[in-house]
């Protein structure tokens, strides 16, 4: 199979961005998916302001339903009963949730039927009750759907970067990290993204993949999770058993 091509064999790829994150972020993350994997690889389409109900579980909802509907058209598009899901930041804990057999107020989604893969990257798994990223609903899902949960249905990855560890005393972004790590974790001093630090990224369970030099997004390290270079690292581990 050339590179670019699709191959309608293997199951498609859906990318749900993080917190605050709208879809033309993902652009590049999408366009190397496609060319390494060889498969579909659909957006959900998020604008900023869809996460701002995000403080409350049931602002969740409306994310979870998006969600849901860009992997059922992904699926029907490539005649396909699987799916694999690329999650970043906050983006991975909704994808947790979407797994779950139980409702979420009312509405049942059963993720673990169609997702064969999730690959959470820069989550916070462990996000100390934080408000943003995602750090409140990573501890409700925590109880209800401990670790990887659902591993002998989904096979999970938990991607981490380690490219700016915490300083009170440093840099601005050393003292940036320091205090949104110690906000997850109440180690300040850890390595980490520069957002989420490595112990809150790599969900118990999930196979882990620590990348060095690699920040939580554009301006967070020399490299993020998505630039094109970076791409291919975590992917190969991912796909190892495909």
């Amino acid at each position: 199979m050339l590179s670019g091509e699709t191959d309608h064999s293997r199951p498609p790829i859906v990318i749900i961005g993080g917190f605050l994150s709208f879809t033309s972020l993902y652009g590049e993350l999408a366009e190397t998916l496609r060319d390494i994997a060889g498969t579909s690889v659909s957006i959900v389409p998020t604008r900023s302001a869809d996460w701002l109900g995000a403080a409350f579980p049931i602002g969740w909802l409306p994310l979870l339903r998006r969600l849901d509907r860009t992997v059922r058209a992904s699926t029907s598009d490539a005649n396909s009963d699987q799916v694999t899901l690329v999650a970043h930041s906050a983006g991975g804990v909704l994808a947790r949730i979407y797994l779950s057999a139980e409702p979420f107020f009312g509405t049942t989604f059963r993720g673990l039927d169609v997702v064969t893969r999730l690959i959470t990257l820069g989550t916070p798994h462990d996000g100390g009750g934080k408000l943003i990223y995602g750090g409140v609903m990573s501890g409700w899902a925590n109880q209800r759907y401990p670790g990887a949960f659902y591993a002998d249905q989904v096979t999970y990855v938990s991607v981490a970067g380690r490219s700016v560890a915490g300083n009170p005393t440093g840099t601005p972004q050393e003292r940036r990290a320091y205090r949104a790590y110690r906000g997850m974790t109440e180690d300040g001093l850890a390595w980490g993204d520069g957002v989420v630090p490595v112990g809150s990224a790599l969900l118990s369970g999930a196979k882990p993949v620590i990348l060095d030099g690699v920040g939580h997004f554009e301006g967070f390290g020399p490299a993020w999770y998505g630039s094109r270079e970076i791409v291919p690292q975590w992917w190969s581990v991912a796909s190892a058993t495909d």
